[in-house]
Order: C-alpha cells, then sequence, then structure tokens
C-alpha cells in the first residue's frame, strides 16, 4: 500500500508541475505575441516617420511654427 500511495504522490506532483509549466509556456506565448506586436508597431511608425509629410523640426530656440500665436503665450510673434 504504501508504494502506490507513494506513486500516487508523485504522479500528482508531476501533474501539477506539468499544469504549471503549460501554464508559463501559456504566459510566454502572451509575451512574445504582445512582443512582436510592439515590433510591428515600431516598424509602422518608422515607416510613418519616414515620410516627407512629416513636420520639419525646430531649429536652435525658435519655436515659431509649433505653438499657434495665442495671446496667453507669454512672448507671442
Amino acid at each position: 500500500m504504501k508504494e502506490e500511495e507513494f506513486q500516487k504522490k508523485v504522479i500528482n506532483k508531476l501533474d501539477g508541475i506539468d499544469k504549471r509549466l503549460k501554464n508559463i509556456e501559456e504566459k510566454l506565448d502572451n509575451i512574445e505575441n504582445a512582443m512582436n506586436s510592439i515590433s510591428e508597431d515600431v516598424e509602422d511608425e518608422d515607416d510613418y516617420e519616414s515620410d516627407d509629410t512629416s513636420t520639419p523640426e525646430p531649429e536652435g530656440n525658435n519655436i515659431t511654427g509649433i505653438l499657434p500665436p495665442h495671446k496667453n503665450i507669454k512672448g507671442y510673434i
């Protein structure tokens, strides 16, 4: 009887370990899918930023063209 009980305990432990491993694999798959999605988004963003339609970067401290003129902005042009 003792050997059968021991075998059942071992089998139960192995089943528990198997379930945890499957859970970990599922979580890793979810992480991999999320990373792939982020990578695709970054590639799409890089493609978008490389278009000639993007706004030019301001030179120096010149903020003309970045903010619309407004009477509440100090030093508005």
